[in-house]
This record gives structure tokens, C-alpha cells and sequence, in this order.
């Protein structure tokens, strides 16, 4: 954790680039079908009802028809220029998941270029339980 925020600070790619979003915060229209990096896909354009909130302008995502992930997702920024852009260049399935082992992050705020690969994927490992803890919520049930 403490390294993936530094690596965020430092780069400005970050989880929260990649994660999924509530589709109801936003409005989304399917363009058509497009061919991007030699692959179809579906290009989608979403526009947040509460941009401030989301942080972007409109997010435009070119993604697989037949695993739903993405190839390319760009950012407009709130200044309505690019900020951000995210290529997923090998894809394969780990564990039968559709897991993104390889891209490229562009932070155009930061003006940073980040590639990023992942040699191996293990999903659900069997982790002791000593390595998480809890904080019970107050005015929860016991």
C-alpha cells in the first residue's frame, strides 16, 4: 500500500485509475464498433453527472468485445484538455480472471510515461489471518 501510493505520487498512475467505477454516476453512449491496437472493441464515452466529484470531464474507453476489458482509456480533465491515458498492451487470463499484465500509463498532469508488467498473477491466495485486521464500525450490531 505505502508503495503504490508512493509510486502514485511519484508517477501518477495509481489503482484508482484502473478501478471500476459506479456506472450510475454517469451517463455513458456506445459509439460503435471500433478496431483499436488490431482488436475490436466496443468505444464508450462517459460523462460524469457530478464532474467535480469524479475529478474528470469524460472518460473515453476502447473496450474488448469478447473479455470486456479495456485496450485504451483517455481522461479529460475538468479543463476539458487529455490528462491521463491508459493502454493495456497483453492481456491474458490468470486463474480464469482476464487480467491486464502489461501497458503504458500517461499522466499528462505529471508529465510522466509509465510501463507497467506483470510477471505473474496469483488471485485468492491463502493469506494468514494475522495479516489483516478489524475495526469494528461504532454503532454496529454485535
Amino acid at each position: 500500500s505505502a508503495r503504490g501510493e508512493e509510486m502514485s505520487q511519484k508517477f501518477g498512475f495509481s489503482i484508482e485509475d484502473m478501478r471500476t467505477r459506479n456506472l450510475d454516476n454517469a451517463t455513458h453512449t456506445l459509439e460503435g464498433e471500433v478496431v483499436e491496437a488490431g482488436e475490436k472493441c466496443y468505444k464508450v464515452v462517459s460523462v460524469p453527472k457530478d464532474p467535480k466529484k469524479e475529478g474528470f470531464k469524460q472518460i473515453t474507453s476502447w473496450i474488448r468485445i469478447e473479455s470486456f476489458t479495456p485496450v485504451r482509456l483517455e481522461y479529460i480533465g475538468l479543463s476539458g484538455k487529455l490528462e491521463k491515458r491508459l493502454r493495456i498492451t497483453h492481456l491474458e487470463k490468470a486463474q480464469d480472471i482476464w487480467t491486464e499484465m502489461a501497458g503504458e500509463f500517461e499522466d499528462h498532469l505529471k508529465d510522466s510515461f509509465v510501463s507497467f508488467e506483470v510477471k505473474k498473477m496469483v488471485y485468492n491466495p491463502k493469506l494468514p489471518n494475522e495479516l489483516f485486521s478489524f475495526t469494528k464500525p461504532p454503532d454496529s450490531l454485535p
